[in-house]
């Protein structure tokens, strides 16, 4: 494959990821969670209801579920980096004002914003990382770009309390954050060049020619496509299963496991995130250094095995045990988490002059799947029982994704099709 980057092209690009990468950390990361966890100290000061206290626990999520279908179109309409910047400033603007709420109404305005705000970073990073790399790095950043959100919770899980003890409150913490995101977005905009469609990298790499695609029809291709609409109902099963153990798996434990307490169900949870983070680093890396760019070959067994782990781990009764496979699981979303999205961003229906739709349209069903399968958990355990609900969930998951992917095109070195797509796009540039 030819090499689309000059030296000072290859530093450049190194920031893009850098900052994308602290964008992730920091805003989709390490805020979310400060949010949720002093949401309860929150609301008890301010002195909202128990229907109050939901209705903000959603907030932000609802931000981007309502909005990044939206995003996603204004990422390949105007200038990213540029969309990516205001972004991050509303994102800043709406976490300082949580500091400074007097009612549930501001406070679900300010929490909607951000979530708006995270709308657009998502999928933004996601372009930027097709307007500044080629296919030989997209399986390896999305990685490391989807690793901020887990480095994020880690950070902010631990750091939260400590810091808002020390600044003399949670709105004095959501103030210092606020001000912390402003001066990022100020960075990201003037750090990062403006790069047009046209001098795009996936673009010259596919041999892409951003002259010839009006804003219609960008929007119609992406819509019909079949290997973003595949990938995109991947994501949904497969994320919104895999997500949506951390939200309802300490209930699920403590309901199947007796005498587990409350305490080691939440240390078997958190260990998914530790294997994750080192998971979204290593194994694309693997994958494409030993295993010959392998993608759905690894991508499926990946979605199987943790889809199988996870629920399997409810059963040991042994704490150690039920902790190494949910690690092992966790490092396998290196895999299979990222699946998706890495074969809809290396294939030429869906990159380059598309990516922003594409993203936005995966991020939607990825958000959307993590409402809908806690839906299928509870209603099982409803009607039924926990461990049926557990297994339910995870089956219709794994079973869901699997069969999306293997219906997708193969974006791995070895496929034959992609090497003669990449061979004739390459003749061509």
């Amino acid at each position: 494959m030819a090499n689309y980057l000059n030296g000072n092209d290859r530093g450049k690009a190194v920031l893009v990821a850098a900052l994308g990468l602290v964008v992730m950390i920091f805003c989709c990361g390490i805020n979310t969670t400060s949010t949720a966890i002093l949401l309860p100290t929150w609301t008890e000061e301010m002195g909202f209801t128990t229907a109050q206290y939901g209705l903000l626990a959603g907030g932000i999520a609802m931000g981007v579920v309502w909005t990044v279908w939206l995003t996603g179109l204004l990422l390949d309409k105007f200038n990213p980096k540029a969309m990516m910047a205001i972004f991050i400033v509303i994102s800043g603007v709406s976490t300082f004002c949580r500091g400074y709420v007097s009612d549930f109404t501001t406070a679900y305005i300010a929490l909607f914003c951000t979530g708006i705000a995270n709308a657009m970073i998502i999928p933004g990073c996601l372009k930027m990382i097709n307007v500044w790399f080629d296919a030989k790095m997209t399986y390896k950043l999305n990685g490391i770009n989807i690793s901020g959100g887990a480095l994020g919770y880690f950070i902010g899980f631990n750091g939260t309390m400590p810091w808002s003890a020390a600044l003399g409150g949670w709105d004095k913490l959501f103030q210092v954050y606020g001000v912390i995101i402003v001066i990022l977005a100020v960075v990201y905009f003037f750090a990062i060049p403006t790069r047009t469609e046209a001098e795009g990298v996936m673009n010259k790499s596919l041999g892409i020619k951003a002259e010839d695609y009006t804003f219609g029809r960008k929007l119609k291709e992406a819509l019909t496509s079949k290997q973003i609409i595949l990938c995109s109902l991947a994501e949904f099963f497969f994320a919104g299963a895999i997500l949506t153990f951390s939200s309802v798996g300490p209930l699920a434990f403590l309901s199947i496991w007796d005498g587990l307490s409350t305490e080691d169900a939440g240390l078997m949870i958190s260990m998914s995130n530790i294997g994750s983070s080192i998971g979204y680093w290593v194994m694309p890396f693997i994958a494409d250094k030993f295993l010959k760019g392998a993608r759905k070959k690894v991508m499926i067994p990946a979605m199987v095995f943790a889809s199988f782990m996870y629920p399997a781990s409810a059963f040991t009764g042994n704490i150690l045990a039920s902790c190494i496979m949910i690690n092992i699981a966790g490092l396998s979303l290196g895999f299979g988490l990222i699946a998706a999205r890495t074969l809809m961003m290396e294939h030429p229906d869906c990159a380059g002059v598309k990516a922003g739709i594409a993203s936005g349209l995966l991020t939607e069903l990825n958000k959307i799947g993590c409402v809908v399968f806690p839906l299928i958990f509870t209603t099982v355990m409803a009607s039924s029982s926990a461990l049926a609900g557990w297994i339910a969930m995870f089956a219709i998951g794994g079973i869901g994704a699997v069969i999306c992917l293997a219906l997708a095109q193969d974006t791995s070195k070895r496929s034959k099709k992609n090497a003669e797509a990449t061979a004739e796009a390459e003749a061509g540039a």
